[in-house]
């Protein structure tokens, strides 16, 4: 694990990246609020809501894993942020000097 050069576990970096893929066919749209963090995610069949603040979406796969799922992941990319930062801290490597 010394090794490794990532921030975020690897099996946690995989389900991250498995997520990224599936985000092609959504479209965020924000919904008026002053931080831009409530946006409604649809693909012209589901349509799911998404709080960034609250790091949740109405498909509950945030709350379960909190790892950002394919509709939260794009809600994000939309406001120019990274993925990364919206995983749960247990999930990252923490580098302790001891000195």
């Amino acid at each position: 694990m010394n090794k490794y050069a990532r921030e975020i576990f690897p099996r946690i970096q995989l389900v991250l990246e498995k997520n990224k893929k599936v985000t092609g066919g959504w479209t965020p749209t924000w919904h008026g609020n002053d931080d831009l963090t409530i946006f409604g995610v649809t693909n012209d069949t589901e349509t799911y809501c998404v709080n960034l603040k609250l790091e949740t979406c109405a498909c509950r796969k945030c709350d379960l894993c909190v790892i950002p799922c394919c509709h939260a992941i794009t809600c994000i990319w939309q406001n120019k942020n990274k993925p990364r930062d919206y995983v749960f801290v247990y999930y990252r490597f923490v580098m302790i000097n001891i000195s």
